[in-house]
């Protein structure tokens, strides 16, 4: 795998003002005009079924109301977005099928996608080989920080979000040892080798390490071995409906201590099944705050309930900003060439997203906060924010 280089030439972006207001001052570079060259061709890339489909789904209408503003407000002088969809099913497998129908079948040179870090892994290095721009509004894995100069991503990595639910734990909630359960997965195994190197190396513990795979079926004996060792903290690392089954069964056999847990715990999915057992479960989650009521996100929040009629969540604003930065990008390489869309993106500093602002190091990583939040009453409060600097090694 070859390192990605720095590009210099553009200038950076804007960041007193939303996204769309950015585009409108952003005139093209080439000749003619945009309804002469046809529609920008983007290939949106989401798992919509299998184990994170109810995310996916949210992300896929975070991509449609960026898309659907940015062609009402005619900001890449004239030219439309046009979308083409491919389920990834949450399947490395069917990730790769999906790649290639929208590259071969459907010409897209732009891929926004997946969520979803085994997914992302599998289609990231033929995009790569292909010189297809990749921007995935997930894929949180460390492993992704590698994978080439067209692959990006506008979610932190797990690296960081596992630095930070550890530092808050072991600084301000004193907890100095902890069992984890988690779940085999990209994500979920990434995050949780985080949290156990990091809460190690400030001086804390590690005690029971169990796993459950997808759908839980052997969650029931992963909490019985995990509490058998008495832990008063327990780590639940894994997916919505699996850390669901596993609140439900540590509470059920009498667990009273502190639950940790990923962002997992933030979802319709969860609650319906863990229901009161949610309360005081303490979480990390890449920014993102539905109640904040800055402009930018107030206004996202509401256009996103009128449109779809429930409130968007991490995923959909995530998925949100990358199209917007996809369109950001394009707009000052004046381009929707893959390698100039490359350069633009390695250059942007500070995009005013509804998710933060985010900036993009050498590496097509993001600089953005971090939240820890804690479930009180069916809701998540956010209780701090940790800003991150990866391209440095500094912060946590």
């Amino acid at each position: 795998m070859k390192l990605k280089q720095v590009m210099t030439y553009l200038g950076t972006a804007c960041v007193a003002v939303g996204c769309s207001v950015l585009l409108a001052g952003c005139p093209s570079k080439r000749g003619g005009s945009g309804s002469d060259r046809g529609p920008i061709r983007v290939g949106v890339l989401l798992s919509q079924t299998g184990t994170i489909g109810p995310y996916g789904q949210r992300a896929l209408k975070g991509v449609q109301l960026a898309v659907s503003q940015i062609n009402q407000k005619g900001l890449l002088n004239g030219r439309k977005v046009a979308i083409f969809t491919q389920d990834a099913q949450s399947s490395a497998k069917e990730a790769v099928s999906a790649y290639r129908k929208l590259t071969s079948v459907d010409n897209v040179k732009i891929v926004l996608g997946d969520i979803y870090s085994t997914t992302s892994l599998a289609v990231a290095p033929l995009a790569e080989s292909d010189h297809v721009l990749m921007m995935a509004p997930g894929a949180s894995n460390p492993k992704f920080r590698y994978m080439g100069d067209y692959i990006f991503r506008n979610w932190t990595s797990d690296e960081f979000d596992g630095r930070a639910l550890a530092d808050y734990a072991y600084n301000k909630m004193k907890i100095t040892s902890s069992a984890i359960i988690y779940q085999q997965t990209d994500y979920t195994a990434g995050l949780s080798k985080a949290f156990s190197s990091h809460l190690t190396s400030l001086g804390g513990t590690v005690g029971s390490s169990e796993t459950i795979s997808d759908g839980a079926s052997d969650a029931r004996q992963a909490v019985t071995k995990v509490l058998s060792s008495q832990p008063s903290t327990i780590f639940v690392c894994a997916m919505s409906k699996e850390s669901g089954v596993v609140v439900k069964f540590l509470r059920e056999n009498g667990f009273k201590g502190q639950i940790l847990a990923t962002l997992s715990v933030d979802s319709p999915e969860f609650f319906k099944l863990a229901k009161n057992d949610a309360n005081g479960i303490v979480f990390s989650t890449p920014a993102f705050d539905p109640t904040d009521k800055s402009p930018r996100v107030a206004e996202f929040v509401s256009v996103y309930k009128e449109k779809f009629g429930s409130a968007p969540d991490v995923a959909a604003a995530h998925a949100y900003d990358a199209m917007e930065i996809l369109a950001y990008a394009i707009t000052k390489a004046g381009s929707d060439e893959p390698n100039k869309i490359r350069d633009a993106i390695y250059n942007i500093k500070n995009f005013p997203g509804v998710t933060g602002r985010t900036t993009f190091d050498k590496m097509g990583d993001v600089t953005k906060p971090i939240i820890i939040k804690e479930i009180s009453n069916g809701n998540a409060k956010s209780l701090e924010k940790y800003d991150v600097q990866p391209e440095k090694g500094k912060g946590l």
